[in-house]
Formats: C-alpha cells, structure tokens, sequence
C-alpha cells in the first residue's frame, strides 16, 4: 500500500497537484483501493490557489497519516510566500527524511530547495524559473528533461509535466505495465493544437524550434531519448532503443543490444553523478537525425574507456560531441558518438597519459 500525501497552499498552481492526483487516484482504484491519497495544508480552512480554485484539505501538517511520497506543488505561493514560511520548510524538511519519495511539479522545487531536500541536487522546476533557483546556489537545475530523477527526489518542469512525473513514479512503485494502464485511463495521449507552423519562442532554442519541424515519429523519439537521458531514466532510455541497437562510441568501440547499453549508461551515470546534457537536433531524412549536445560534470567514479578505465579525478568537465541516429519503426537503431577525445583527457588532466 503507497499513501500519497499532496501539500497545497495559497497560491498554489492547481494543475501541478490535481494532475498527479488524477495519476494516484486512478492508479489507487486500478489497483482495488490499495492505495490512498490525501491533501495536506499548514490549517483546515479552505485553500485558495492560483487562479482562484478552493481546495479544503483533508488534514494539517499534523494530524496527516504516515506518507509514502510527498508532492509539492508550484505557483505563486511557493515561490513568493511559502519559501519563507519556517512552518511548512520544516515540516517538509523533517518529513523528507521519512518518506520514500519526495517529489515536487514546476516551482515546487524552489519550496523543496528552500526547505533543503533538493539542495546538492539535480532537479527540474518550470521554464521562467530555471535561472532564479539556479541563482540560490547548491543545485544544479536540468533544463531539457520533463522530469528528472535523482535518488528518490523526483521534480518535474511546469504544470502539466507532473502528470508526466506521476506517471513515471506509479510505474516505478508499481510497474511499467501498470502505469500504462494508468495512462490508458485517464487517456493521457498530449496532442497539443497548432504546433505544426508555430516558430520556436526563443530563437536561441535551437532544440525547440528543430523539434517543431520534425514528424510525429522522429520528434516523439528524439524527445523521449533526451528526456530519459536527462532523468537518468535507465528503462526509458532503453524503451526508444532497437532490441538490437548499435551504439558506435569515440574510440571505435561499439556496444550491441540493450543489456551493453545498460551497462555502459549506469557506468558513465556512476562515473558523473551530476552530470547534465544540453541537446540540439535536426533531422535530414525521415529516419536520420543528427544531435549535438554539450555534457557538463564532476568526474567522481571510474570511468570506462577504451584504453581501459580511468580513476576518478573529481575535475569538471565541459564535453562538446555530436551524433548521427537512425530510426526505425519509431526507435533508435544505432547511433555513432562524435568526440574529441583530446577535449575530454586535457579536461581530467590526463592529456599526456
């Protein structure tokens, strides 16, 4: 049984906890009521959020039962009142360390890093608030992952996104197939209108407006790898992989099949605990694709490599690379790594070794 608990407040963006109440709720009644989900607040008295919905709780912050996860939700009144409010810092701060999972949707990671749990650690918040939390220091801010997962903190970009994380987390306590069905329910298929001739918003987005213009197939593809990569999700990265994938890395080393793969992620992920990519991409035929991205770590585990592996060196890297891919039946076929390894050796200080 996983008691879900939802802190709301005044101020708070309705769709960042009622989205993933939805994903719980179903989830709860798929699964014959073997779950439970409760909304919490600082008092009883009604909640008036963000824009106007009133919400009345179903405990405080101390009569609530047990919890499994906690949700934290955005809005105004996250970064602009609670942040500041030593009652709800604390009591998330205590009960972070009780719980199995702490979770947060769009500016709740500000809350969370107020309160301490996302301090040190890599987290997704929305769009327009990236550089501000950026700004509080001790966090390194994910900007081009949905939702990012780093041990059992689990935060997700604006608003809509936390149905996204929700779904991930209830797949993760209870099973992929369950969370499709979950997702099958509540018929949680994003088919956003006028997209097809819309520019990017930032022109400087270089991602954004190169996903504008590629078909369903190769955009839905190139995003879920990206994602999955930046949430260090090692099961939806390989779900957009060929059983038999390719993966041709600098060196000439080549990896076949997902369990290399496997391997080979959790090792570089272990390698660069807080790693982060930034991708670009553009496709030059329905089933190819080119990406370049910049990875930007700490190297502080052994990292494999074709001249066998190397210690950690704690120096951090900045690694330009780029890659060609090749799709087939809506997933990636093999994929070939472009990167200066010199880059990479002067980096760590190895460039003579």
């Amino acid at each position: 049984m996983t008691t879900y608990g939802l802190l709301i407040f005044d101020g708070a963006e309705e769709l960042d906890f009622v989205g993933p109440w939805e994903v719980f709720t179903a989830s709860a009644m798929l699964r014959e009521g073997a779950d439970t989900a409760v909304l919490i607040a600082e008092s009883r008295d009604p909640v008036r959020c963000a824009k106007g919905m009133r919400v009345v709780p179903d405990h405080t912050l101390d009569d609530h039962p047990a919890l499994d996860v906690l949700l934290v939700p955005g809005g105004r009144g996250a970064r602009e009142r609670e942040c500041d409010n030593p009652v709800v810092t604390g009591w998330i701060a205590k009960l972070a360390e009780q719980v199995s999972w702490v979770t947060s949707v769009c500016t709740g990671s500000v809350l969370l890093h107020a309160a301490g749990p996302a301090r040190g650690r890599r987290v997704a918040t929305h769009w327009s608030a990236e550089d501000a939390l950026e700004q509080r220091g001790d966090v390194t801010v994910v900007r081009d992952a949905r939702y990012v997962v780093d041990g059992n903190l689990v935060t997700s970009q604006g608003v809509s996104a936390g149905i996204d994380m929700a779904l991930w987390l209830v797949g993760r306590i209870n099973g992929r197939a369950h969370a499709r069905t979950v997702r099958r329910y509540i018929q949680y298929e994003p088919a956003p209108p006028y997209l097809a001739d819309e520019p990017s918003s930032d022109p400087t987005n270089s991602l954004e407006a190169s996903m504008t213009q590629l078909r369903p197939t190769t955009q839905e593809v190139l995003q879920r790898n990206i994602t999955a990569l930046n949430a260090r999700d090692i099961e939806g990265y390989l779900a957009v992989q060929q059983p038999d994938v390719e993966l041709v890395l600098p060196g000439g080393v080549t990896l076949h099949g997902r369990d290399e793969l496997r391997q080979y992620m959790l090792t570089m992920w272990e390698a660069f605990p807080d790693g982060t990519l930034s991708f670009s991409a553009q496709v030059f035929a329905d089933d190819n694709a080119a990406t370049e991205l910049i990875f930007t770590g700490t190297h502080t585990g052994p990292m494999i490599t074709p001249d066998g592996p190397i210690p950690p060196t704690g120096r951090t890297v900045t690694v330009h690379a780029a890659s060609i891919l090749r799709i087939q039946d809506g997933l990636i076929a093999s994929e070939h790594v472009y990167q200066d390894r010199l880059e990479l050796m002067t980096q760590l200080g190895l460039a003579g070794s």
